[in-house]
This record gives structure tokens, C-alpha cells and sequence, in this order.
């Protein structure tokens, strides 16, 4: 099975542009791209042929590899090196009290 997303963008202007509303990302699991679109094609029948939810734009991405980031280690490393930065620059203006 490869691994495709689909980018879904409604018809219309959503509520707010700055927000994209309206705009969607789905997973799709298919052995070719050619079933992905089918899938995919099913999905928009059932889901989004509404008037209110019927689309204007659709694009199937195939993967190729699949990357998740460990946020929690991400924003907890971010906050150490903030943390450093700031340490320094308070040592910093201690050795200045300090030298004066």
C-alpha cells in the first residue's frame, strides 16, 4: 500500500481568509494512484456533493516518505535554548556591572 493525501479546497470564499476555512487534508491508503483517485472520487460523492460542501479545487499527492516530528521534544528543546540565550545575555551584562 502507498501512502496518498488528498488537498481539499471548497467552492466559495470560506469564513475568513487569513484562516483557510474550507480548505481540508485527508490520508488515503491505495496500491496505485489510479485507485487513490478512485477512492478518493467516492470520498467527494458521499462526503462533499452538497451544495453548501461541494469543492472547487482537488489534488492527490502521492508520498513518498512520511516524517512525524516529536513536537513535545521540539518546543522542550526550543525553551532550553531560550532559556541559555537568555542566561548569557544576563551574564553578560553582569561581567559589563561587574568590569564598570
Amino acid at each position: 500500500m502507498k501512502h496518498y493525501k488528498a488537498y481539499l479546497k471548497q467552492a466559495g470564499e470560506g469564513c475568513d481568509y487569513t484562516i483557510e476555512c474550507g480548505t481540508k487534508v485527508i490520508d488515503i491508503h491505495a496500491g496505485t494512484i489510479e485507485e487513490a483517485q478512485i477512492i478518493l472520487m467516492d470520498i467527494i460523492k458521499t462526503e462533499y456533493s452538497f451544495d453548501e460542501l461541494s469543492l472547487s479545487k482537488v489534488e492527490l499527492y502521492e508520498i513518498e516518505n512520511i516524517i512525524s516530528i516529536d513536537m513535545k521534544k521540539f518546543y522542550k528543546d526550543l525553551s532550553d535554548l531560550k532559556k541559555i540565550e537568555k542566561q548569557k545575555k544576563q551574564d553578560d551584562l553582569d561581567k559589563k556591572e561587574f568590569e564598570r
